[in-house]
């Protein structure tokens, strides 16, 4: 998917779905500051099942400092 999206240099709007290919935050930074420079609407959902011995909250605080 990462090198689909180096070849849209001029997309303006990227509204994505993921389910199992989990990209972090810093990924998508260097995705959008160097491959999607003209990008001005980004809307992102993610569902991934968090693995049943572990504790869901820790999963989501995890997952969220990826984009802080």
């Amino acid at each position: 998917m990462i090198s689909f999206l180096k070849n849209l240099p001029n997309l303006h709007r990227l509204d994505i779905r993921l389910s199992y290919e989990l990209i972090d935050g810093y990924q998508w930074e260097h995705i959008i500051r160097y491959y999607l420079s003209k990008l001005k609407v980004f809307d992102l959902k993610m569902v991934k099942e968090p693995p049943l011995d572990q504790n869901i909250q820790e999963r989501v605080d995890e997952l969220i400092n990826l984009f802080r």
